[in-house]
């Protein structure tokens, strides 16, 4: 839409949302909607009913205006505030922090995968942005896997990658957040995504080898030393050049030819079959998709025999 004043946006959009529908389509349309009919259904909806009626605030709306595709934002809106149920504590704080308006209408308007992420955990926005509209966040390696530790110190391996995709989606929502709103760069996003898998692999690996070590013993070389397990990244990972659908391209070491034995009598099993299982039930763990989602696709195709 042709550029218009902060009043001039903020008098369309109350027009559009006070105003009888057939006064309120060629308001929308200004605003730039393209679809202003399905815009007043939505509208509608967004409000409520009976007692419950909470019109949507007219800032958000401007903010959708200005994002430039209010019609995609407007439906992600509907999609959030029917999955988080807070249209009465929602809209007043929109109202008492425009940043939280414009970076929720910014997100919403511009991703779909953030959208998406977003619906998946409605709660997570009211920590995603900061009063002054920056996104919270920026975590090394270190501090990633710690966090990430933390999270899965429960429950059966499969519910603690159940916790591990959680984790992942609030990391991939604040990192595509902070992109989108131009608070960091893209090599910067590249950096940090590839050091969220590095410490989501890390993460994984402990969990997948700790089961493994209980069943089979710990693989060791032919002295007794404890034999070691690497994993190699390639392409946008190695690079440190992930982005938010890349595949990770992996290749696994292990330096060690030997036995594991569980107990002094127990039966033993090949260092060689030790670590192709652990690498096999690695990448399982990494691309199974449950209720939760799906951690990373691995790409072992650069080496001979990677399947």
């Amino acid at each position: 839409m042709p550029e218009a004043t902060d009043r001039e946006l903020t008098a369309l959009a109350q027009g559009a949302l006070t105003r009888p529908a057939s006064e309120a389509l060629p308001l929308l349309s200004r605003l730039g909607f393209t679809d202003p009919e399905r815009a007043i259904r939505t509208l509608d909806r967004l409000a409520g009913e009976g007692t419950y009626l909470t019109p949507l605030p007219a800032i958000l709306l401007v903010e959708l205006a200005r994002a430039g595709n209010p019609d995609l934002g407007l439906a992600h809106l509907d999609r959030y505030v029917a999955a988080s149920g807070s249209r009465t504590t929602l809209y007043p704080r929109l109202v008492e922090d425009p940043a939280l308006a414009q970076g929720l209408a910014r997100l919403l308007s511009h991703s779909g995968f953030l959208a998406d992420l977003l619906v998946r955990d409605p709660g997570q926005l009211y920590g995603l942005f900061a009063g002054d509209g920056a996104v919270e966040g920026g975590t090394g390696r270190r501090e990633l896997r710690a966090l990430l530790l933390r999270e899965t110190t429960s429950g059966e391996t499969a519910e603690r990658l159940d916790a591990l995709r959680r984790a992942q989606r609030r990391e991939l929502l604040r990192l595509g957040a902070a992109e989108l709103l131009a608070r960091q760069s893209v090599a910067q996003t590249g950096r940090e995504l590839s050091a969220l898998a590095d410490a989501v692999l890390a993460v994984v690996l402990e969990l997948v080898q700790a089961d493994l070590v209980d069943r089979y013993g710990r693989p060791r070389g032919p002295g007794g030393q404890l034999a070691q397990f690497g994993v190699v990244a390639l392409g946008k990972l190695g690079g440190e050049e992930l982005n938010f659908s890349s595949d990770i391209d992996l290749i696994f070491v292990y330096d060690e030819d030997g036995e594991a034995r569980r107990g002094v009598r127990g039966p033993t099993i090949a260092n060689a079959e030790f670590f192709t299982r652990l690498g096999e039930g690695l990448i399982q763990a990494l691309t199974a998709t449950t209720s939760e989602g799906f951690l990373y696709r691995v790409d072992m195709r650069l080496r001979p025999e990677g399947a």
